[in-house]
């Protein structure tokens, strides 16, 4: 299978996945946050928020719509400009499409709860796996390394690491160390930031609630998130592996297919798990409607465009995304 056949696939399948994601997420955030505005959890529901919602889905069905065109006539002529540019609209369209939805809903911003939640009990956070299941992913790329380096004899002086759209190679690497452990290096590099990413977000990241079953919801979507990027160094320490091991195995185009297939599989699987729980876990809580809203603990103000979070006086590190 050349990468040509592989787009024919996997680009179209991407954008209407994300077309997909983007039409449902207004609710799947949480119940008072509508379009990055803190609203009553009641608004969606009314005339206003109905229309809002509509238009913004709207056009997130036509720059879809407008992308698979646009990306069907490049795999068609085979220019990957004119893919490029197919993706690049799907972006831009639904980005508007939310700047317009966020300008429409300001005018229903509410005020959110005043009131502040504190646990007393300490926090003592484990990620998941614990040091074995941490340890994953870095004992993979050891064991690709050591297996490729009592391989180097029967490695070619130069490999194909990069081929184009109609399958022939374009990229080049010597038999030399950043030549083969090139791919072990970056993935342990991506394994390691993976691993801080998890780390900070159950002990650098804002809880929202403290007690009651909306915190131990978003208990479980931060152990969720943070089984997700583990699953993900796996994935990823997985391919680095197969791109090292690439000179000695007989099929590039299958080891393409392979991480391709297996890493939109895994996409489509993240996507899903997390739909289920909803933003922070609203959607397993018991209650989901505030009043008067709490939102996320964040003023409106502090964010521009509903896109950037900016305030200086936040010690948190890491913040939700409003969308």
């Amino acid at each position: 299978m050349t990468p040509y056949h592989l787009m024919l696939f996997v680009l179209p399948a991407q954008v209407l996945l994300v077309g997909i994601l983007m039409f449902v997420t207004p609710r799947l955030t949480r119940p008072d946050i509508l379009f990055s505005v803190t609203v009553d959890p009641a608004f969606r529901a009314s005339g206003a928020g109905r229309r809002i919602l509509r238009g913004f889905r709207a056009a997130t069905i036509a720059s879809s719509a407008a992308a698979l065109l646009v990306i069907a006539a490049g795999l068609a002529t085979k220019a990957p400009w004119l893919i490029g540019a197919g993706v690049v609209l799907q972006v831009v369209g639904q980005t508007l499409a939310f700047l317009a939805a966020h300008r429409r809903t300001l005018p229903h911003a509410t005020p959110p709860s005043p009131v502040r939640e504190a646990a007393l009990a300490p926090h003592r956070p484990t990620l998941p796996g614990g040091v074995a299941g941490q340890a994953g992913p870095f004992v993979i790329l050891a064991a690709a390394a050591a297996w490729i380096g009592s391989r180097w004899e029967r490695l070619p002086a130069r490999f194909p690491v990069h081929w184009n759209i109609s399958g022939r190679a374009d990229g080049w690497a010597d038999r030399s160390l950043a030549g083969v452990f090139g791919s072990i290096v970056d993935g342990a590099v991506m394994c390691a930031l993976l691993l801080l990413l998890a780390w900070l977000l159950l002990t650098r990241s804002r809880r929202i609630a403290a007690t009651g079953d909306r915190a131990q919801a978003e208990q479980r979507f931060r152990l969720t998130t943070s089984t997700i990027v583990l699953a993900t160094e796996y994935l990823l320490a997985g391919t680095f592996a197969l791109l090292t091991a690439l000179p000695l195995l007989g099929s590039p185009s299958g080891v393409a297919a392979a991480v391709t297939l297996g890493t939109f599989v895994f996409v489509v699987a993240t996507v899903v798990v997390l739909a289920r729980l909803g933003q922070g876990g609203t959607r397993l809580a018991a209650a989901n409607v505030a009043a008067p809203p709490v939102g996320d603990r964040t003023a409106d103000a502090n964010w521009r465009w509903g896109l950037v979070y900016v305030n200086r006086n936040d010690p948190a590190l890491l913040v939700e995304k409003r969308f």
